[in-house]
């Protein structure tokens, strides 16, 4: 099972290691079924960026973090059937869209406000 982690899901996590996204986090690490976590190189990028802004002292459990998931990092794709009207967002389904993933695990609205992904 492929499995893209968002952005705010790992960030959350990192922030707070009681919170839902830890627990998600800690599932895709610790599974006891093939789970191959995926990451597009806009989310490490991204992850990098907002943490290194926000909460510069958690970067190096970002570092550590990616160590332990040990995901394939995907290239950033530019196209998709279906539209979003972020384009943060867009880059992100591109890639799991592109990348084949099962589940895409996100924590933004703007995933569930498309009529295209209901």
């Amino acid at each position: 099972m492929r499995v893209m982690i968002d952005t705010n899901v790992l960030i959350s996590a990192i922030y707070n290691p009681n919170s839902l996204p830890a627990q998600v986090v800690q599932f895709v690490e610790d599974a006891h079924i093939p789970v191959l976590p995926v990451l597009s190189e806009y989310i490490v990028d991204e992850c990098r960026a907002v943490i290194n802004r926000k909460f510069p002292h958690h970067l190096s459990a970002f570092e550590v973090l990616l160590v332990g998931l040990n995901p394939e990092i995907v290239p950033s794709a530019d196209a998709a059937e279906i539209t979003l009207d972020d384009p943060k967002d867009q880059s992100i389904l591109n890639s799991a869209i592109a990348s084949e993933v099962d589940i895409l695990v996100t924590g933004d609205k703007g995933f569930f406000e498309s009529p295209d992904l209901r």
